[in-house]
Order: C-alpha cells, then structure tokens, then sequence
C-alpha cells in the first residue's frame, strides 16, 4: 500500500497557531520531496519538510534571565 500526500499549499494552516510572548513566527514554508534510500532504491518515499523562521523577543528574554542573573549576582556580594 503507498500513501501519498499533497499539501494543500505551499504555507502551511496557521489558523491554530497561538502567538507567544517569547517568539514571532516570522515565515512558514513547506516542500514536498520523493526521497529514496539505499536499502529500497526502486521505491520512493514521500517527506514532506516544513521550515519555521522565527525570532525570539528581546524583553521576555531580558526580564527573565538577564535582570534576575544581575540581581542575585548583586546579592551575592553582600553576603
């Protein structure tokens, strides 16, 4: 039995995607290969690859781990 696949298009659905407050999704793409092995070189495979560019949010990053490392290290040296 072969299953194939088609997406639909070539961007992926992102009606469910939830928004972050640590990343925006910045592009989404998708591509269909046939791929073959070298155990089973007369079948081909069907793989569909999907690539997420995103970029992560400054302040989460700042707020979160930067300013509570700063602190405890301030801290430390009272002690």
């Amino acid at each position: 039995t072969v299953v194939v696949i088609y997406p639909e298009s070539e961007r992926p659905d992102m009606s469910n995607y939830m928004e972050s407050g640590e990343w925006i999704m910045k592009d989404v793409r998708g591509w269909k290969h046939n791929v073959t092995y070298a155990c089973c070189l007369e079948t081909p495979y069907l793989d569909i690859t999907y690539h997420f560019v995103m970029q992560r949010l400054p302040l989460y990053f700042i707020v979160n781990v930067i300013i509570p490392c700063l602190l405890f290290s301030f801290l430390t040296g009272l002690v």
